[in-house]
């Protein structure tokens, strides 16, 4: 595939279907959404190692290259270009919004294989950001109909998440500030 291609779940599906990777396309851009988040040194090799499945060793795999670059880049993009990594709108409900949740459990998972790439104490708001996440990605989906109320919930979590990821980075990349009042405070 030209690495030029469009960047979406099917192509990241494909460019993992021979690695044996045990991650799915949501999960592993979340992956390494996370790994970018939080400055992870050796971004690139870190994800390549997360994928790591049962299949050939796949370091040196140039459309993965292109994907972490591509995240890379959305991830930098001011003019807000990024967003995770989705099924789209043609695949069921119920399977989109599992894929979300794979997709945020991915981040965390990334953010956490970083490790001592963010060397300083969480700003309240990242730590809230990464509770959410968490959440969404603890979440199951038993009852999700297609329904026009659902896409628009559907589309207002994956715009919550798209921002909380934006906001995390920037949090993640900057030394914590001290916090200031809580809700209710009148300080």
């Amino acid at each position: 595939m030209n690495p030029e291609a469009s960047r979406d779940h099917a192509a990241l599906a494909a460019a993992l279907g021979g690695t044996g990777s045990a991650l799915g396309a949501a999960e592993a851009h979340g992956t390494l959404c996370g790994l970018l988040c939080a400055g992870a040194a050796k971004a690139l090799p870190r994800w390549l190692e997360s994928l790591q499945g049962a299949g050939p060793t796949i370091f040196s795999d140039p459309e993965l290259s292109a994907w972490h670059a591509h995240a890379a880049g959305a991830l930098a993009d001011t003019g807000l270009g990024f967003g995770p990594l989705l099924p789209d709108a043609t695949v069921p409900l119920r399977v989109r919004t599992a894929a979300l949740a794979d997709w945020c459990g991915g981040l965390l998972g990334g953010v956490g294989f970083a490790g001592g790439s963010t060397r300083q104490p969480l700003h309240p708001e990242a730590v809230e950001i990464l509770h959410d996440l968490g959440a969404i990605s603890q979440a199951s989906f038993p009852a999700v109909r297609a329904g026009e109320t659902d896409e628009q919930d559907y589309a207002e979590l994956v715009e919550f998440v798209r921002v909380a990821v934006m906001l995390l980075r920037e949090h993640l990349r900057r030394p914590a500030a001290e916090p200031g009042p809580g809700p209710g405070d009148d300080g």
